[in-house]
C-alpha cells in the first residue's frame, strides 16, 4: 500500500514539474518580442529519493522543477555595457564635430566664401591698393581702393565674431544637455535601485527573479551609454555601481547626479554627486572618463573651446601684426607718424577696427616710399605669425640715423648692402624690396624696429668686402656693425595671451604662483610635468618643468638660470620673460658671441612631452596664410575620424548583440518541441495516476469484499 502512494506522490510531481515546464515555455513565446528578454529554461531533476528499510536500494520520490533557470552570457553583458560606454561618448563628439562642420562649411567645401575667403580677400585688397602707387597719379583711384580695405576688414571681423559667438553658442547648448543627460541618468540609476530592491526580496524567498534581472539589465545597458561605471555583484543579488571611486548605486539606494558650478567659468557646469545625506555635492567630473556625459563634456570643454582658442590666436596674430604695421604709417596731413592701430580687441570675440578709421580714408598706406605700408600689409598673409625680429635696445635713434659703416647684411640668404651715408630708413627701403620673403617697419614713436619673414630668419652681418664677418670692436677706429647698433633680436612669443578670458577665478595668470594654481585662469590647462625641447644656436636644450613650479622658474630655465640644483645645458636665451601685463611670453635671442658674433639665428620652441608650449601659445613655424587651412585640415580629420571610430564601436556592439541574442532568443519551433515534450510527460503521469487508480481499486474493492460461504 505504501508503495502505491509513493506512485502517486511521484506521478503528482511529475505533474506539477511539467505544468511549470509547459507554463515556462508559453511565457518564453509570450515575450518572444519583448527586449531584453532572455529565454528561461525549466531544469526537471529527480526528487531525493528515500531509503526503506527492507527494500534493496533506494525509492524514488519522482521529479521536481529544481531551477527556471535565465539563458543568458553575463560576460557577453559586461562586453555590452562597455562598448555602450564608448559609443555614447563617441555619439555626443560625432555630434558636436557635424555642428562644427556647419560653422566651417570650407570643411566640405575648400572653395566656400568662408573665414579664409575673407582673409584672402582682405589681403587682396591691400594689394590692389599697393597697385595703385604704381600708376600715374592721375590713373589712381586710392579711395575706392581703401573703401575696398574697409569693407573686407569688416567682413573679416564680424567673421571671427560669428564663428567664435557660434562655438560659444554650441558650448551653452552642451551644458544644457549635460543637465538633461544628468536628469536621464538619474532616473535610470533610480530604476536600478528599485530592482535591486525587488530582486533582494524575491531572492531571499528563494526564488529566481528572471523578469526583474532581465528589466535591471536594460537598465544598466541604458546607463552604461550614458557614464562609465564598475558593476559590483553581491550575493543578495543586487548591485552595486562605482564611477571613479564614487558610489553612484548600493543596493536599494542611489545617489543622484547634479551640476555644480565650474571654478574656471560659471556659464559652464560640472559633474557633481551627493554622496552624503545633507552635505554638498562631490566633483566628480575628472571621474566621468566615458559615457555620453564624457562625450558632451569632452566637446565642450575640448573640442570647441580648442577651435575657440584657435580662433583667438589667429584673431590676436592678425591685431598684433598688423597694428605693428599700421601703426607706423604717416598721416598725410601732419606728414608725422600717426600711431593709429588698425584693429581694436585681442581675441576672436572682440575683434573689430579701430573706431578712428571710420571711412577708408582713415586708412594709412605709406611711410618711406608711397605704399610701402600697403605692400607690407598684402604681403603679410605668407608670413610668420608669431616668429619675428625686433628691437630689444632702448637707446634713442630714429629712422634718420646713419648706420657710419659700408657692409652687407644676408637675410636668409638675400644680401642687402649697405654704405655709411645710408640712414635706417635707407636700409628699411632696401629691406622692403624683398617684401614677399620679408619686411620691415620703423616705429618712431617706440624707437623700435619690427622685422617679419615667411620663415624664421637667420641674419649674418659682413664688412664692406662681404667676406669678413661684421663684429664690433673697440678700435681704433671704434666699429659698430648694424646689428649691434640696432640690438636686434629674433623673437618666439605666445600667439594670443594665455589666460582664460572671463576665468571665475580671475583671468590674470602671476608670475610668481605656480601652474597648478593658477590652472583655472590659463586657456590650456598644463599636464603635471614635461620637457621643453629649445633648439637654439645650433644645438637641443631639453628644459624639465613641473606644473608645482611657478611660472617664473620655468621661464628662468629657459632663460639660462634656476633656483636650486641647476640642470645641465640651460639655453641662455637673451631674452626670456613673461609679461603679466600682455599675458605672453617671449623668447629671443640677439647677437651670439665669438665667431657667432655677427650673427642671429633661429630658435625654436617645442614639447618634447608635456603640454607647455601648448600652454605658452607656441605654434611653431606657421604662416597667416596657411593657419586657417591648417585648423580646417585639422577639423575635417578629426571629423572623419570620430564618425569612424563611433561606427567601430557600433558594429561591435551590434556584432555582440548578435551573439547574445542567439544565446537569449526565443525559437517558437523550439519552445513548441518542448511544451510537446512536457505534454507528453504529463500526459504520461496522467495514466500513471490512472494505472495506480486501478491498482488501488482492485485492492479495496477486491480483496476485502466477503466470500459467500462466510455469509452464510
Amino acid at each position: 500500500m505504501l508503495n502505491l502512494l509513493f506512485g502517486i506522490e511521484s506521478a503528482m510531481r511529475s505533474m506539477r514539474a511539467h505544468s511549470t515546464a509547459i507554463n515556462t515555455t508559453a511565457h518564453n513565446i509570450a515575450n518572444m518580442n519583448t527586449i531584453g528578454y532572455s529565454r528561461q529554461l525549466a531544469n526537471i531533476s529527480s526528487a531525493e529519493a528515500l531509503s526503506i528499510p527492507g527494500t534493496p536500494g533506494q525509492v524514488g520520490t519522482g521529479s521536481q522543477m529544481s531551477a527556471i533557470e535565465r539563458i543568458r552570457d553575463l560576460y557577453l553583458d559586461k562586453q555590452i555595457r562597455s562598448e555602450l560606454t564608448n559609443f555614447g561618448e563617441w555619439a555626443a563628439l560625432v555630434r558636436t564635430y557635424e555642428n562644427l562642420r556647419a560653422i566651417f562649411p570650407e570643411v566640405d567645401n575648400p572653395g566656400t566664401a568662408g573665414l579664409q575667403h575673407q582673409i584672402s580677400k582682405f589681403f587682396e585688397s591691400w594689394q590692389a591698393l599697393a597697385e595703385q602707387y604704381k600708376l600715374p597719379p592721375a590713373e589712381r583711384n586710392i579711395a575706392a581702393a581703401k573703401n575696398d580695405i574697409l569693407a573686407y576688414a569688416k567682413g573679416l571681423t564680424n567673421m571671427f565674431a560669428t564663428r567664435s559667438a557660434a562655438l560659444t553658442s554650441i558650448q551653452l547648448d552642451l551644458n544644457t544637455e549635460l543637465r538633461l543627460t544628468m536628469d536621464e541618468a538619474n532616473n535610470l540609476m533610480k530604476e536600478i535601485a528599485e530592482h535591486n530592491k525587488s530582486i533582494v526580496s524575491i531572492m531571499g524567498r528563494g526564488e529566481r527573479p528572471n523578469d526583474i534581472l532581465d528589466k535591471r539589465e536594460v537598465a544598466l545597458k541604458k546607463l552604461s551609454e550614458l557614464i562609465n561605471f564598475h558593476v559590483g555583484n553581491r550575493s543578495d543579488g543586487s548591485v552595486v555601481l562605482i564611477t571613479g571611486g564614487h558610489t553612484i548605486v548600493s543596493g536599494g539606494d542611489y545617489f543622484e547626479l547634479t551640476p555644480t558650478a565650474s571654478a574656471k567659468d560659471s556659464k559652464f557646469e560640472r559633474v557633481g554627486l551627493f554622496e552624503y545625506r545633507g552635505a554638498k555635492p562631490s566633483d566628480i567630473t575628472d571621474a566621468v572618463t566615458g559615457g555620453k556625459l564624457a562625450g558632451i563634456l569632452k566637446a565642450r570643454d575640448e573640442v570647441l573651446h580648442g577651435y575657440q582658442v584657435q580662433l583667438d590666436i589667429l584673431a590676436h596674430s592678425f591685431i598684433t601684426v598688423a597694428n605693428k604695421i599700421h601703426s607706423t604709417a604717416l598721416d598725410p596731413v601732419s606728414g608725422a607718424q600717426a600711431n593709429r592701430a588698425f584693429f581694436v580687441g585681442n581675441r576672436a570675440a572682440s575683434i573689430n577696427i579701430n573706431p578712428d578709421i571710420k571711412t577708408g580714408s582713415d586708412i594709412l598706406d605709406t611711410k618711406f616710399v608711397e605704399g610701402d605700408i600697403a605692400e607690407i600689409m598684402a604681403n603679410m598673409d605668407n608670413k610668420l605669425m608669431n616668429n619675428w625680429v625686433r628691437r630689444n635696445v632702448g637707446s634713442v635713434m630714429t629712422s634718420d640715423t646713419l648706420l657710419g659703416n659700408n657692409g652687407k647684411i644676408s637675410i636668409n640668404g638675400i644680401e642687402i648692402w649697405y654704405s655709411a651715408s645710408d640712414t635706417i630708413a635707407d636700409l628699411l627701403v632696401k629691406i622692403n624690396a624683398n617684401v614677399e620673403t620679408f619686411s620691415a617697419v620703423w616705429d618712431d614713436t617706440n624707437n623700435q624696429m619690427f622685422m617679419i619673414a615667411n620663415d624664421q630668419m637667420t641674419i649674418e652681418e659682413f664688412m664692406a668686402d662681404g667676406l669678413t664677418p661684421a663684429i664690433p670692436s673697440v678700435g681704433p677706429p671704434p666699429y659698430v656693425p648694424v646689428l649691434s647698433l640696432l640690438g636686434l633680436v629674433q623673437e618666439q612669443v605666445s600667439a594670443a595671451p594665455i589666460n582664460y578670458p572671463g576665468s571665475f577665478m580671475g583671468d590674470t595668470v602671476r608670475n610668481v604662483q605656480s601652474w597648478f594654481a593658477q590652472e583655472m585662469s590659463t586657456d590650456v590647462k598644463t599636464s603635471e610635468q614635461g620637457i621643453l625641447s629649445i633648439g637654439y644656436l645650433g644645438n637641443n636644450y631639453m628644459v624639465p618643468w613641473q606644473s608645482s613650479d611657478p611660472v617664473i622658474v620655468t621661464v628662468g630655465s629657459i632663460f639660462g638660470y634656476a633656483p636650486g640644483p641647476v640642470p645641465p645645458a640651460l639655453p641662455n636665451m637673451g631674452v626670456a620673460i613673461f609679461s603679466e601685463a600682455e599675458q605672453k611670453f617671449h623668447f629671443g635671442q640677439g647677437i651670439g658671441s665669438g665667431a657667432g658674433q655677427n650673427k642671429i639665428l633661429p630658435l625654436s620652441i617645442t614639447d618634447a612631452s608635456g603640454t607647455m608650449s601648448k600652454t605658452m601659445k607656441m605654434i611653431g613655424n606657421i604662416r597667416f596664410g596657411e593657419f586657417y587651412d591648417s585648423m580646417v585640415g585639422q577639423l575635417r580629420g578629426e571629423i572623419d575620424s570620430a564618425i569612424n571610430i563611433q561606427q567601430q564601436h557600433a558594429d561591435t556592439i551590434l556584432l555582440l548583440d548578435n551573439l547574445q541574442t542567439e544565446i537569449t532568443r526565443v525559437d517558437e519551433e523550439q519552445e513548441i518541441a518542448l511544451a510537446k515534450q512536457y505534454q507528453r510527460a504529463y500526459d504520461a503521469s496522467v495514466r500513471l495516476l490512472s494505472v495506480i487508480d486501478q491498482m488501488l481499486n482492485m485492492l479495496i474493492n477486491r480483496t476485502g469484499t466477503p466470500s459467500s460461504t462466510d455469509n452464510g
